[in-house]
């Protein structure tokens, strides 16, 4: 239809581009965007989407707030700069359920992986899961060490969901192309 929720806004701006030009000739003019986590990976296109709804846990928020000046200057992890950095403007603090795009949205609050916590994505009508970076390829990405215990609680919350589907951000392409995890 019109409208679509975008999952994460790339490393820069012009592969945000990308993607949004490619929708629009598809026909979409509503975007809703859901930040996934802080990295800039998902992220660093958000200035593409300034005009649009930028979903985000509080915590994604609150670190790119914190790291605000080495993102714009290409110091938090090296290149690209993100300048500007467009933060997420509809911000929450735990599970909601949205109805987006047409789709109902299970916004699932998950403490693992990276400072502020990562938005996990349940999507019951299709058994989906979409789960940034909590794992990939299907390990579990436990980026602080010092909450490994939450990290195996959440990742056994998750995997207590009605899923037949796992879509995470990375992973093996051909995989994914086949139906995913």
């Amino acid at each position: 239809g019109t409208k679509a929720v975008v999952f994460d806004t790339l490393i820069v701006p012009e592969q945000a581009r990308y993607v949004r030009t490619r929708l629009e000739a598809l026909g979409v003019k509503e975007f809703t965007v859901i930040n996934t986590h802080m990295d800039m990976d998902h992220t660093g296109g958000n200035a593409v989407f300034a005009d649009c709804e930028i979903i985000a846990l509080r915590g994604t928020y609150e670190a790119l707030l914190k790291h605000q000046a080495v993102i714009e200057a290409g110091k938090l992890w090296g290149p690209p700069a993100v300048n500007p950095l467009v933060f997420p403007n509809t911000l929450i603090d735990a599970d909601e359920v949205r109805n987006i795009a047409g789709f109902e949205l299970h916004l699932l609050r998950v403490d693992s992986h990276q400072e502020g916590g990562s938005l996990c994505v349940h999507i019951p009508q299709y058994k989906a899961l979409i789960v940034g970076d909590v794992a990939e390829d299907p390990a579990v990405f436990a980026n602080q060490p010092q909450d490994l215990l939450t990290n195996i609680e959440q990742t056994k919350r998750l995997m207590d969901l009605d899923v037949d589907y796992v879509f995470p951000m990375h992973g093996n392409p051909d995989k994914i192309a086949r139906g995913c995890y």
